[in-house]
């Protein structure tokens, strides 16, 4: 039945099947080759895709999908330095910002230098306070402010 659905002509379906954590890996895989780069997105965020799945989705040109593997879980540690590196400032900055990065991307963040950037991550909820407290010396006062408006900050 799953396999039907993933091939409804009606986005919506498809997008139900690509977020579900019990779709097949090889439906997983059809599904992150759909047009529809929402579809895309929601494969990539899906905790169950696997590795390959996540570096072949690692090379799509929209930014959701990138933000989509960013944010899983799944994707191993390696291959998100290398991408967070590959990716321009304006993709650093949504990367920085959303809450499901993981701690290891926004401690490479934080030592970017681009102020808005780390501003970004200074702001984030999810940023682990070792970096919050590296960030609380920044030569940056908007950086600084972001840290003293974050309300994971240390007392």
């Amino acid at each position: 039945m799953m396999e039907a659905l993933a091939r409804d002509s009606v986005g919506d379906v498809r997008r139900a099947v690509a977020s579900n954590r019990s779709t097949p890996v090889a439906l997983l895989e059809t599904l992150s080759r759909d047009p529809d780069s929402d579809i895309r997105h929601r494969v990539a965020a899906n905790p169950c895709t696997p590795g390959p799945v996540l570096e072949a989705l690692s090379k799509d040109h929209d930014r959701r999908v990138l933000q989509g593997v960013f944010t899983n879980p799944s994707t191993p540690p390696p291959q998100l330095i290398t991408l967070i590196e590959q990716l321009d400032a304006t993709a650093q900055r949504d990367i920085a910002e959303h809450r499901a990065t993981p701690g290891l991307l926004l401690e490479i963040l934080a030592t970017n230098s681009g102020d808005w950037i780390r501003s970004r991550v200074a702001q984030n909820g999810s940023t682990p306070v070792a970096v919050l407290e590296a960030l609380s010396k920044d030569p940056a006062s908007e950086v600084r402010q972001q840290v003293a408006r974050n309300p994971v900050t240390p007392l």
